[in-house]
């Protein structure tokens, strides 16, 4: 194990240091929502809206647009694009219950 420590160099040093401290904060973070206690969160302005606007397309009956940007599946900008899809499954589940 001495060795192995050894033989990384400042790089992976602080990779691994990284990755064990969000472990961490990942296990601990887990542990506190299984005890009931969630983690306080902000409420985000723009999904908000996005909600109130889809109620209001619903209840006037119209159609509402809703553009996922210009990211792609596989890109550099792949996270942008899972969280418009995540956004449009949101919509979707709440089109559904209404």
């Amino acid at each position: 194990m001495d060795d192995l420590l050894s033989s990384l160099g400042f790089e992976q040093s602080l990779a691994l240091a990284v990755f064990l401290a969000a472990l961490a904060l990942f296990l601990l973070t887990h542990r506190q929502v299984r005890l009931g206690r969630r983690p306080l969160t902000r409420p985000l302005i723009a999904f908000q809206r996005l909600n109130d606007y889809a109620s209001q397309a619903a209840e006037a009956g119209r159609a509402m647009h809703v553009s996922l940007g210009t990211a792609g599946i596989g890109g550099a900008a792949v996270a942008d694009a899972l969280a418009g899809l995540w956004v449009l499954e949101r919509l979707a589940e709440q089109a559904a219950a209404t």
